[in-house]
């Protein structure tokens, strides 16, 4: 869908005469200050399905307004500025041309009434009762059809740019703004449009229609997602073309609208242009990244789902505090409103288990974890994933985009949790430094299935700070309703009070769990305890006698000191 638009010499002026041929405005070539190189791009990837129909990118209106507002000049709406190229007024200049007089509305001023069809043109240069902004317009078909309000300008800009230049725009200039319904059919393969879509409404309402058509029913259309597809340089097919793997369904949206990709040529020479250069997908792509930044993975999940707990790491049991977390990351130079993040939770029977919801606004370049906790009371399979809700889109389990290779679910057994149901003790209380003794606990397992205990013990603290550790067991299947009986040997190095826990790892290593699994019971007293060694007795005065050659049958007291 590609526009044949008449514009005035002043417009013509600007961009310079000898680029001025018929059949390369109809590709919608948009000349604009040079910014450097085009950046790296990848022709079936030029935009990512959750920024294309991204309809929170603005908060109102009057967001978009402002947009508009910045990126255009202000108007000369009577026409009483100099002109550029003599002859007086702007106005006097026009009709000389025979050129429509005043006034002249801008794309920040101009109103059209979708039912009459009468314009600003019509009404004074701006508002008018009953008239609807361009604003207006883009958040109304952007909400009706799915469609990201950035497309819907940057859209406008590749087919239309003199519409955020000019100060004194004719209404021909908002005819076919969007280039819908202008087939490259005309002489020299130049764009054919049909008058039945003209206008600025007809165009923003139908081509936010048709990217929703492309999306809504592909197998109608000549470029489709997920296979190589054959995509000419220029209009003119002598000039040759490449197959194109289409990544997904937003960019050959792009190519349905128009049909071309950019040669070396045409991606070298940005902003002008090449021989047997298409400059329509190219512009947008590179109008896109000025305005709003990059148009893949913008807002983008840049870890997976993690569930867990503190103590049993992705091992889930019953009645332990469960944590659900990933994190987001918007990529853009704008502020983005997300919507509703969660985390949905469902057991076999499809019961609701969700976590929290948070409302998540990022400003730009922002990165931001969401985390909730909650507690599973029951021994089930359950499966966990990430969801959102926007308003005009409904709950997604699609947005935002995860980055590659990270889960946006997770499908676990949540057991019943094993307890401890005797306390940590040794063996014998009065327990001298380096004399043996045994530490000893009981668990219990409550599930009906067999649980694993992994890798545990007790895990012991010398009086001076020193691991004192007894020696760990592995229990990786205790039957359902047994106990199990830690009882290792334990000989204390040094006197004073030893603090011991129960303590193991179910992943190897990578989480440990410190007193909190096998859970504890109100008869384990935490899975902690504490025990006082005693020094050894020390011999500080050696054997003597009161007599030291006693004779037979005489009495001698023998005396020694500890």
């Amino acid at each position: 869908m590609i526009q044949l638009q008449r514009v005035k010499l002043s417009w013509l002026r600007r961009v310079g005469y000898t680029l001025i041929v018929v059949g390369v405005v109809g590709l919608g070539i948009v000349f604009w200050p040079k910014t450097g190189a085009l950046s790296p791009w990848s022709p079936g990837r030029i935009i990512d399905d959750n920024v294309f129909y991204d309809t929170n990118t603005f908060s109102s209106v009057q967001d978009i307004q402002n947009f508009i507002n910045s990126h255009t000049p202000a108007c000369d709406t009577w026409g009483t500025g100099p002109s550029e190229y003599g002859g007086g007024t702007r106005a006097q200049y026009a009709a000389k041309r025979g050129w429509h007089g005043p006034p002249y509305a801008c794309l920040r001023d101009y109103h059209e009434n979708p039912s009459t069809k009468e314009t600003s043109f019509e009404r004074g240069g701006g508002w008018f009762a009953g008239g609807l902004s361009v604003a207006n317009i883009i958040w109304n078909v952007s909400k009706e059809f799915g469609i990201n309000p950035q497309v819907m300008l940057v859209t406008l800009k590749k087919e239309q740019g003199s519409l955020f230049t000019d100060v004194w725009p004719l209404k021909s200039q908002y005819k076919y703004a969007m280039g819908f319904a202008c087939p490259d059919s005309g002489p020299g393969n130049t764009a054919n449009c049909s008058s039945e879509y003209a206008g600025m409404y007809n165009q923003l309402r139908m081509a936010a229609r048709q990217f929703r058509l492309y999306t809504n029913r592909p197998g109608e259309y000549r470029y489709k997602a997920g296979r190589s597809n054959y995509i000419q340089y220029n209009t003119n097919a002598a000039c040759g073309g490449s197959w194109v793997y289409i990544e997904n369904q937003a960019t050959a949206n792009l190519y349905n609208y128009t049909p071309y990709q950019p040669n070396q040529g045409a991606l070298n020479a940005y902003p002008g242009t090449a021989h047997c250069g298409a400059y329509g997908n190219r512009n947008f792509w590179r109008f896109f990244n000025e305005w709003f930044g990059s148009p893949l993975n913008s807002i983008r999940i840049e870890s997976p789902l993690s569930v867990r707990t503190e103590g049993t790491g992705s091992k889930l049991f019953t009645d332990m505090t469960i944590t659900a977390s990933f994190t987001i990351r918007n990529a853009t130079n704008q502020r983005r409103d997300l919507g509703t993040m969660a985390i949905a939770a469902r057991d076999s029977k499809w019961n609701n288990y969700d976590f929290g919801s948070q409302r998540v606004i990022l400003e730009p370049w922002q990165t931001y974890t969401y985390r909730v906790t909650t507690k599973l009371t029951k021994e089930e399979n359950y499966k966990f994933w990430i969801t959102n809700y926007r308003d005009g889109s409904g709950w997604s389990n699609n947005y935002p985009e995860s980055a590659p290779g990270h889960s946006r679910e997770v499908s676990t057994f949540v057991q019943t949790a094993p307890t401890v149901t005797s306390p940590v003790t040794i063996q014998n209380q009065r327990t001298h430094v380096g004399q043996s003794t045994r530490i000893r606990f009981t668990v219990k397992n409550n599930s009906p299935k067999p649980v694993d205990l992994g890798y545990f013990g007790a895990a012991i603290t010398s009086p001076s700070g020193r691991n004192a550790d007894a020696s760990f067991d592995t229990v990786n299947s205790l039957a359902p309703g047994a106990t199990y009986t830690y009882d290792r040997e334990f000989i204390p190095r040094e006197s004073g009070i030893y603090k011991a826990r129960i303590s193991g790892t179910l992943d190897k290593g990578t989480t440990w769990t410190e007193a909190q699994y096998p859970v504890p019971t109100p008869a384990s007293a935490g899975n902690r305890a504490q025990f006082t060694i005693l020094p050894n007795p020390t011999l500080t005065q050696g054997i003597t006698f009161s007599n030291p050659s006693p004779r037979a049958g005489e009495p001698v007291t023998t005396t020694f000191k500890i």
